[in-house]
């Protein structure tokens, strides 16, 4: 059956109508918008081929079509052939929204209830399973938000999904063999809605975000964008390769990974490249599927990828490469081309020269340049990776300290897990940070653990467009791609790109392949047999306007005391 989303509205749509047609179009689903008296006509001439419709309304439209369930046998006949599912939730009028609860639950005292409280604690039963990583968390809003629940007497025939003080928010009612969502919350979360600190927190929209986001994954297996692998990493920003650094002890790390199951990327500073310990070396060799390297920065000096001047940026990017080359010839540690910016900082020229450099991905926990000159929206947030500065990834990272629920909800939306910590986290023989990625591989059971460029290479997102057709969107310089379907498919791939002039070329398998651009995307095409994997690299001509060298005497000494300054902070001041 042909999955196919319908939001049926009144007169006219309303801002929440707005909101779900939005919400469908990022989750990559197409709908139709017909009013709900049309319903039925606007069908009737399709071939018998017919959709299974997921149908999209206010409590308002609701409460007619449940009413209509009893009064025409014509569309109590289209609903039990031809609907999926309903996903509907609270609208403006009270008194119709009391009448779809009191349908749904047989209850003739059933009521939505809403109102504002200080603090609000969801939990996730999910009694019907759609909510995946979130299933079981309690998820208490870090302010004050809408406590919109439902009230009602027996639970005979109705599953909740979510709920707040012990009242359901989210439940599922199946009427005349369709299951129907309705959820207590009134607004559907607007995507378009710019966020001015780049961080989105569940939290703070959970009964707006969690609902639909999960029926949508739920109700649409095949077409909704989905990530087929879920990979992680934990980050650990500066620390040099010595068996001690500030509170982190490299033995003891390997250990900790070796029984809490996770693995660790070192985000290195090139400049320490010749400063490491044999031993700690040794650790890195013998244990390639638990430790690996990132590049942090260059220097790390305040805001050295924050600046605009191209030149200088340039300069930087290579030799940040060219030290990380020679420390994996002198320790034979290879890395990853992958760059977490010094204190969060770069510019939109900095994602630029990244690319034409040839770099993988950025990953960071701000999304925001400096100076800002892009809005951050939801939809933004919500991408596998951020694609607002010249079309290269930045993939999102967070601090423990945000929850597991906001790990559990990006993870749903189809985005590593990728971690983050410094030194001093790792107090107290990290038992903090130990019983973290325990709850985490407790939630999300099947993380696929390894390197911070295996998490960015193998991370895109896939739909499927025909029996024998895999649409997909890829994201860094460097991709692979499995087909983990039983037989044979088409792979239909494209990369959003804004100078597709700059691409010198674009390989699979190390073979070059012909790819066309339009609309803001290349896109090309790979058949692919089952279990296979193969590698794809686009790569840019790497000729920019000159470089500008910072490396001067004045320049090295500020650098090298700089360098030491912090490493006596971390080892002798910020330990405990």
């Amino acid at each position: 059956m042909i999955e196919q989303a319908l939001l049926l509205i009144g007169f006219s749509p309303s801002p929440q109508d707005r909101h779900m047609s939005r919400l469908l179009s990022v989750m990559g689903l197409s709908s139709r918008t017909v009013s709900s008296a049309d319903l039925t006509a606007t069908t009737a001439g399709e071939s018998s081929e017919r959709p299974q419709y997921r149908l999209f309304c206010s409590a308002e439209i609701l409460a007619e079509m449940l009413s209509s369930l009893n009064g025409s046998d014509e569309f109590a006949s289209f609903w039990r052939k031809h609907v999926h599912s309903v996903f509907a939730w609270v609208g403006p009028s009270r008194e119709k929204s009391d009448e779809v609860l009191r349908l749904l639950t047989g209850d003739a005292n059933a009521v939505a209830l809403g109102n504002e409280s200080s603090r609000v604690t969801w939990r996730v039963t999910d009694g019907a399973s759609i909510c995946g990583p979130l299933r079981g968390l309690s998820v208490t809003s870090p302010s004050a938000a809408a406590d919109n629940n439902f009230v009602y007497s027996g639970k005979d025939g109705v599953t909740e999904i979510i709920t707040s003080h012990s009242h359901p928010a989210f439940i599922r009612a199946d009427r005349h063999d369709v299951p129907v969502f309705f959820c207590a919350n009134p607004e559907i979360i607007e995507v378009d809605a710019v966020i001015p600190d780049g961080n989105f927190d569940v939290r703070n929209h959970f009964l707006s975000a969690v609902p639909a986001v999960a029926y949508l994954k739920w109700a649409f297996p095949a077409t909704c964008w989905s990530t087929p692998e879920i990979n992680a990493c934990l980050v650990i920003d500066d620390p040099v390769l010595k068996p001690d650094y500030g509170l982190l002890n490299f033995e003891q790390l390997l250990a900790a990974m070796r029984s809490h199951n996770f693995s660790t990327s070192i985000a290195f500073i090139p400049w320490n490249w010749r400063r490491n310990a044999a031993k700690v070396v040794r650790l890195f060799k013998d244990n390639p599927s638990r430790y690996s390297l990132s590049i942090h920065g260059c220097d790390h000096t305040g805001s050295e990828f924050g600046i605009r001047r191209t030149d200088s940026l340039t300069w930087k990017a290579k030799q940040a490469l060219q030290r990380m080359g020679r420390l994996e010839s002198l320790a034979g540690i290879p890395f990853d081309r992958v760059m977490v910016f010094p204190q969060g900082k770069f510019s939109d020229a900095a994602m630029g020269v990244l690319k034409r450099v040839n770099y993988t991905a950025a990953v960071n926990t701000e999304i925001v340049g400096v100076p800002v000159s892009q809005p951050i929206k939801v939809l933004d947030a919500w991408d596998v990776a951020v694609m607002n500065y010249a079309a290269f990834p930045i993939f999102t990272r967070r601090y423990p300290m945000q929850g597991v629920e906001n790990f559990a909800f990006d993870i749903l939306l189809g985005k590593p897990c990728i971690v983050v910590i410094h030194h001093q986290d790792c107090r107290n023989h990290l038992r903090d940070l130990t019983e973290f990625i325990d709850k985490l591989n407790s939630q999300v059971p099947g993380l696929s653990w390894g390197s911070l460029g295996n998490a960015v290479r193998r991370t895109y997102r896939e739909r499927q467009t025909s029996d024998d057709t895999i649409e997909i969107e890829v994201y860094g310089l460097d991709v692979e791609l499995r087909n983990h379907f039983e037989e044979p498919k088409r792979f239909k791939i494209r990369k959003r790109e804004i100078s597709p002039d700059a691409i010198q070329r674009v390989s699979i398998n190390g073979k070059e392949v012909s790819w066309t651009a339009d609309d803001g995307q290349i896109r090309f095409e790979a058949t692919v047999d089952p279990g296979e994997t193969i590698t794809i690299a686009v790569r840019f001509h790497t000729s920019l306007e000159g470089e500008q060298s910072t490396d001067s005497v004045r320049y090295r000494l500020k650098t090298t005391l700089r360098r030491y300054l912090s490493e006596v902070r971390d080892n002798y001041v910020q330990t405990r």
